[in-house]
């Protein structure tokens, strides 16, 4: 049986192993807003086993942070609050969780690259290498090793549905 593949929220994303922070890797008000990345993105998993496709949304919640809603089929979307660092040539986005409309204390970081202006490329910051790092020591080496691959899980390819 084909597994469907789902956005699930910070939850999915904590138990597939993905590494979690108590920081995010820059302050939000010391933070880069992509606006080529505002828009709504039709979404699909880079896992070959994956059916569904998800929308996620992008929208600028202030003068340096994104409002981020992933939406799959009928189920409730989630929503999170992140905001940008550019590491080297690397822009990875630092996303938590928003219930109840109140940010949670988990961050996690996302990878993101055009392959083409309206093609997105999303990996996650995967737990392996920064496994039994300090909170500090995993940031630095985030930062010191954002071009190593292994760093990363492949997450998903979007395409842009509708602009700004």
């Amino acid at each position: 049986m084909r597994s469907h593949w789902v956005f699930a929220g910070l939850a999915v994303l904590l138990a597939s192993g993905c590494y979690v922070s108590e920081d995010p890797l820059n302050p939000p008000d010391a933070a880069e807003r992509d606006p080529q990345l505002i828009g709504k993105w039709r979404c699909v998993s880079r896992s070959p086993d994956a059916e569904a496709t998800a929308v996620i949304t992008v929208k600028p919640f202030d003068a340096t942070q994104y409002e981020v809603e992933f939406a799959e089929g009928e189920n409730d979307p989630y929503r999170y609050r992140g905001h940008g660092a550019r590491l080297g040539n690397a822009m990875l986005v630092s996303l938590r969780e928003i219930r109840d409309g109140s940010p949670g204390a988990a961050w996690v970081f996302v990878r993101y690259e055009f392959v083409r202006p309206t093609i997105l490329e999303m990996r996650i910051v995967d737990e392996p290498l920064l496994k039994g790092l300090g909170p500090k020591a995993a940031l630095n080496t985030i930062r010191n090793e954002v071009e190593n691959a292994d760093l990363y899980r492949d997450f998903c390819v979007c395409v842009l549905v509708k602009g700004p």
